[in-house]
């Protein structure tokens, strides 16, 4: 009988147990956290009182109203609470208001994390850090104005509030973190302090709601991907004050329809790439690097002036509809390094000098040497005269140049590197302003076949200023070595009879 009385009891227990569990009415509605803040359920909502700070949960922790996760529809935190503790809040799937006390100073990790119909709330005055993660997926949250007092706002603070239509953001605020509102897909607005100096990678990534955006003076940096896919972006105002925009900081902002750079930006990488609705861009008068793929995919741009300052020029640079390149000398043209194995003439785009399309193409007094792939596939060109002190032509410098007919070449040319002239197959005639005893000493390296297999002659300008001794030297340094060669194959002629 006493064993049978047991194993009721021990049922009963079991029962209740799983009863409690089940259904939060069997579960207890208040309790505390630490020693020092009290909760309790009513109804649909928690509310917590006491003094100081919350403690901390660890990620996936089963908090003490978890019974009641489901059917928390708001919260209330009393005065004396000072802070909210990491992941309290997370994932409370039917919470939709939350009323937070004046004496509240920050908001943990994850504190509010994937509440879904979270839709309004209110951050007390106080408030001086916001953590990583503490809104991260509050769908909901359409509105969001942040106190004077916040100094702090974490990555990912507020990342995919993707009902997140307009924020203001705090005077005192110096940085935007990384992600902090990456695919908050509906922002439309966001004004940003004028202390703010960094904008982090990714900060406003996927925001493609937004429609303008104008930046504060103080700003220095822009970071990586910050307003990537902003589609609907299309008026953008640079602060002077800026010196770096990294990498695809606005890469396919489709609606971005012209760009004006400040004078303090002075190099460019690939931070506007595929922004495909891009139609002009004005640079900079002390922008000395473009870098590979700047404007990659930006096929609207017919046109583009590149500044005197221009050290650089990358591969790829501009889109496949760039038509027209404009300088305002050749020898700007000729001080730029091309660097990633193509420069926009050998896609098609014609140059411009000072307004006037390059064809005969005359190099200044001054360059000592034709940059490597200065005029690499440039179709346009018909003749080239170098300057008296140039010393080399670089590699691939007039390669593919296929309706090339013409080079008029100094006296003082050392070298030709390899491919300079490489499939010119057109070059016809080359002038040479030196004697054939310098003609002797020009290094042609491989791949310059069109030129190294032409007699080198005088110009008729050469000729014509020329004095009668000198014209005698030349010419009888010209044929003695015709003569000489033909003397010499006679004589192995001979040889070769006789045996």
């Amino acid at each position: 009988m006493k064993k049978t009385v047991r194993l009721i009891y021990r049922i009963s227990l079991i029962v209740i147990c799983l009863c409690a569990l089940a259904f939060p009415g069997f579960a207890a509605n208040e309790g505390t956290i630490g020693s020092n803040i009290s909760w309790h359920y009513d109804s649909g909502c928690l509310t917590l009182s006491g003094t100081g700070a919350m403690d901390n949960f660890n990620i996936g922790a089963e908090k003490p109203w978890h019974s009641y996760r489901g059917a928390i529809t708001s919260i209330v935190i009393e005065a004396g609470i000072t802070s909210i503790g990491n992941n309290a809040f997370t994932e409370l799937s039917g919470l939709e208001s939350v009323t937070l006390p004046d004496t509240l100073m920050h908001i943990g990790n994850n504190a509010f994390k994937d509440c879904k119909k979270l839709q309004n709330i209110t951050i007390p005055d106080r408030v001086i850090q916001i953590y990583p993660f503490a809104f991260q997926g509050c769908s909901s949250l359409s509105n969001l104005v942040l106190p004077k007092s916040v100094t702090y706002i974490g990555e990912y603070a507020f990342a995919d509030c993707s009902g997140l239509v307009s924020v203001t953001l705090p005077e005192k605020l110096r940085m935007i973190n990384p992600y902090t509102f990456q695919n908050c897909s509906m922002l439309m607005e966001v004004t940003i302090p004028e202390k703010v100096s960094d904008i982090g990678d990714y900060a406003f990534y996927g925001c493609r709601n937004m429609i303008s955006l104008t930046l504060p003076e103080n700003l220095s940096t822009i970071g990586e991907f910050a307003f990537a896919e902003c589609k609907n972006l299309y008026s953008l105002t640079l602060p002077d004050s800026l010196t770096a925009i990294r990498s695809c900081a606005f890469a396919r902002c489709s609606s971005l329809d012209s760009l004006t750079l400040p004078d303090s930006i002075t190099e460019i990488g690939d931070a506007f790439r595929n922004c495909t609705g891009l139609t002009s861009v004005t640079f900079s008068p002390y922008t000395t690097h473009i870098d590979h793929n700047a404007f990659a995919g930006c096929d609207r741009i017919r046109s583009i002036t590149l500044p005197d300052s221009l050290e650089e020029l990358g591969g790829n640079t501009f889109g496949t509809g760039l038509k027209e390149i404009h300088i305002s000398n050749i020898s700007v043209w000729c001080s730029i390094l091309f660097s990633g194995g193509s420069t926009p003439l050998s896609k098609g785009a014609s140059l411009y000098v000072d307004g006037t399309l390059v064809t005969d193409l005359v190099i200044p007094d001054g360059c000592k040497r034709i940059p490597d792939m200065a005029f690499r596939g440039y179709s346009l060109l018909q003749s080239v005269k170098l300057p008296e002190g140039l010393t080399e032509i670089g590699v691939l410098s007039f390669a593919d140049c296929v309706n090339l007919t013409t080079i008029t070449l100094p006296a003082s040319l050392g070298s030709i590197s390899p491919n300079a002239f490489q499939n010119c197959d057109n070059l016809e005639t080359v002038y040479y302003n030196g004697t054939p005893a310098q003609r002797a000493q020009v290094r042609v390296y491989e791949g310059n076949t069109a030129i190294n297999h032409m007699v080198w002659t005088m110009s008729p300008e050469q000729i014509f200023h020329m004095s009668l001794p000198l014209l005698i030297i030349w010419v009888v340094g010209y044929v003695g070595v015709h003569v000489a060669a033909i003397l010499v194959c006679f004589h192995l002629e001979r040889k070769r009879r006789k045996i």
